[in-house]
């Protein structure tokens, strides 16, 4: 059974709290025993190589770093991925609700993409958008942009309050509807 990058080997002895605890191997070779409660939740999904690679330790090799040592592109996979596959995401109503997926395999290959098809990243206040709102994060479908280009490609969005008011009104007809 896989959760992130780990896998799971063997049900190992609970802990002092009873908690279940299973040992799991690492994409990057790594044994590392969990908790079951963490793994199902998602809050552990590798040994500390993805923390690693997330804080930019690693990101140097990808060209593409910035001050704080996180490569931008990277952090834009991982808000891609967010917003498409986790429905705990504040976005993910306006992406994976709606059925857009990314159509890269992995970061790598997005990378490669990108560097190759819509070239270095203009300015810091660029990044990459989708061409068709309803379109999925696939070759042919992104571009460079600022915020105010990624704000006139989005579509319609209620403010708080007026959504607010129409599900009250709503509510008060009730079954006539």
């Amino acid at each position: 059974m896989r959760f992130g990058r780990l896998t799971v080997i063997s049900q190992v002895k609970s802990d002092q709290w009873n908690n279940h605890r299973f040992e799991c191997r690492c994409d990057c070779g790594n044994l590392v025993q969990v908790r079951a409660s963490h793994l199902r939740r998602g809050e552990i999904q590798s040994c500390t190589c993805l923390r690693e690679i997330i804080r930019g330790r690693l990101n140097y090799r990808h060209g593409d770093a910035t001050q704080n040592n996180i490569a931008s592109l990277l952090r834009c996979w991982y808000g891609m991925k967010s917003r498409c596959l986790n429905p705990k995401n504040q976005d993910f109503k306006y992406y994976g609700a709606r059925g857009i997926i990314i159509n890269f395999p992995d970061y790598e290959t997005f990378r490669r993409y990108v560097n190759e098809n819509l070239g270095p990243r203009p300015s810091p206040n660029h990044t990459v958008d989708r061409i068709n709102n309803n379109g999925n994060y696939e070759p042919g479908n992104l571009r460079w942009a600022t915020k105010s280009e990624q704000r006139q490609n989005q579509g319609p969005r209620l403010s708080r309050k007026l959504r607010a008011i129409l599900e009250t009104s709503l509510l008060d007809y009730g079954d006539d509807l």
